[in-house]
Protein backbone atom coordinates (compact mmCIF):
# COMPACT_ATOMS: atom_id res chain seq x y z
CA UNK A 1 0.00 0.00 0.00
CA UNK A 2 0.93 3.62 -0.81
CA UNK A 3 -0.11 6.20 1.41
CA UNK A 4 -0.95 9.89 0.18
CA UNK A 5 1.32 12.43 1.58
CA UNK A 6 -1.67 13.45 4.10
CA UNK A 7 -0.99 10.07 5.23
CA UNK A 8 -5.01 9.32 5.71
CA UNK A 9 -5.45 7.51 2.73
CA UNK A 10 -3.89 4.47 1.18
CA UNK A 11 -3.98 2.78 -2.02
CA UNK A 12 -2.31 -0.14 -3.81
CA UNK A 13 0.66 0.15 -5.17
CA UNK A 14 -0.11 -2.17 -8.23
CA UNK A 15 -2.67 0.34 -8.91
CA UNK A 16 -0.41 3.51 -8.49
CA UNK A 17 1.70 0.69 -11.52
CA UNK A 18 -1.03 0.56 -13.32
CA UNK A 19 -2.33 4.40 -14.24
CA UNK A 20 1.23 5.21 -15.05
CA UNK A 21 1.96 3.04 -17.53
CA UNK A 22 -1.97 3.27 -19.00
CA UNK A 23 -0.79 7.30 -18.92
CA UNK A 24 2.60 6.55 -20.91
CA UNK A 25 0.83 3.97 -23.17
CA UNK A 26 -2.41 6.11 -24.15
CA UNK A 27 0.11 9.38 -24.46
CA UNK A 28 1.97 7.18 -26.94
CA UNK A 29 -0.89 5.89 -29.04
CA UNK A 30 -2.32 9.49 -29.58
CA UNK A 31 1.00 11.03 -30.71
CA UNK A 32 0.97 8.25 -32.85
CA UNK A 33 -2.68 8.74 -33.95
CA UNK A 34 -2.04 12.62 -34.41
CA UNK A 35 1.03 12.22 -36.50
CA UNK A 36 -0.55 10.17 -39.19
CA UNK A 37 1.80 7.00 -38.98
CA UNK A 38 -0.85 4.24 -39.06
CA UNK A 39 0.96 2.06 -36.49
CA UNK A 40 -1.42 -0.37 -35.02
CA UNK A 41 -0.54 -1.15 -31.44
CA UNK A 42 -0.07 -5.01 -32.53
CA UNK A 43 2.86 -3.81 -34.04
CA UNK A 44 4.39 -2.14 -30.85
CA UNK A 45 6.89 -3.63 -28.81
CA UNK A 46 6.63 -2.23 -25.19
CA UNK A 47 9.97 -2.02 -22.55
CA UNK A 48 9.05 -1.28 -19.48
CA UNK A 49 12.84 -0.30 -17.90
CA UNK A 50 13.67 -1.14 -14.20
CA UNK A 51 16.32 -0.62 -12.16
CA UNK A 52 18.81 -3.89 -12.04
CA UNK A 53 18.77 -4.46 -9.00
CA UNK A 54 14.86 -5.31 -8.80
CA UNK A 55 14.44 -8.71 -7.71
CA UNK A 56 12.25 -11.30 -10.20
CA UNK A 57 9.00 -10.81 -8.07
CA UNK A 58 9.32 -6.91 -8.93
CA UNK A 59 9.64 -7.53 -12.61
CA UNK A 60 6.74 -9.70 -12.26
CA UNK A 61 5.20 -7.26 -10.67
CA UNK A 62 5.68 -4.55 -13.55
CA UNK A 63 5.03 -7.18 -15.71
CA UNK A 64 1.09 -7.59 -14.03
CA UNK A 65 0.56 -3.90 -13.87
CA UNK A 66 0.86 -3.75 -17.49
CA UNK A 67 -1.24 -7.07 -17.80
CA UNK A 68 -4.26 -4.77 -16.38
CA UNK A 69 -4.09 -2.24 -18.54
CA UNK A 70 -5.13 -4.78 -21.36
CA UNK A 71 -1.38 -4.02 -22.85
CA UNK A 72 -0.80 -7.84 -24.97
CA UNK A 73 2.10 -9.07 -22.51
CA UNK A 74 3.17 -10.81 -25.56
CA UNK A 75 4.77 -7.45 -26.90
CA UNK A 76 5.86 -6.29 -23.48
CA UNK A 77 9.74 -6.55 -22.86
CA UNK A 78 11.24 -6.08 -19.05
CA UNK A 79 14.26 -3.99 -19.32
CA UNK A 80 16.82 -4.10 -16.38
CA UNK A 81 19.80 -1.51 -16.34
Amino acid sequence: MIEDITGKKEVKAIEVFKHAIKYFRDLMLSTIDKKGLCVKENNIRWVLTVPAIWSDPAKQFMTEAAGLVSMDLRHLHINAS
